[in-house]
Formats: C-alpha cells, structure tokens, sequence
C-alpha cells in the first residue's frame, strides 16, 4: 500500500499522495467490504460487508426472512402500487422552510 500511495518514487509519502488513497479511482473505485465467489457472466460480484465472514449469512432471520430478497419480493406483493425510488420535488417557503413534494 505505502508503494502505490508513492506516486513520485520518493520514498517519503505527501499528503496529496496519502490523500488520493483514500479517494476512489477508475483503477481503485470506492468499495465498503470484500468481494467474494467468482464473478459470473452477466453479473457483477458479490459485495459483502468487510466485518461478516464468507459464510455469514447477512440476515439471520429478521421477522421470519431470511434475505433481503425475501423482504422486497414481500413488499411488492402486499403494495404493488406503492412508488419504491424515485425522486421529490423540493419546496423553499418564504419563510425558508423546506418540504418535499410527491415522488
């Protein structure tokens, strides 16, 4: 790590050159965990909390899932006609209080 943050070869680390470590890159984009398992065609790796084990399950069972597939599925079937992502307009009054509008 100490030879990739010394991009000039001078044995000393800058601050720039500390700095641009812990910034994500093309080369080094921002990752928060491992990757585990191979890569399929298709599909990206898997990206897995740094602090779980390989083996880990990341639910263990939280109102009787087991997955955080399980979760979204549920809530699709029991509210198809809810929005799920999207965006809100956002509204300054004039008395500079911010609300949100409908999604």
């Amino acid at each position: 790590m100490i030879r990739d943050a010394d991009q000039d070869n001078d044995g000393f680390i800058s601050f720039d050159e500390f700095a641009s470590l812990l910034l994500p890159s093309e080369a080094r984009p921002l990752q928060c965990g491992k990757f585990t398992g191979a890569k399929k065609d298709g599909e990206s790796r898997i990206l897995r909390n740094a602090l779980l084990g390989d083996d880990e399950p990341l639910i263990d069972n939280f109102r009787g899932f087991t997955s955080l597939k399980e979760i979204l599925e549920t809530n699709v079937k029991s509210s198809p006609s809810k929005k799920f992502l999207g965006t809100r307009a956002k509204n300054i009054g004039e008395n500079g209080a911010v609300t949100f509008g409908e999604y």
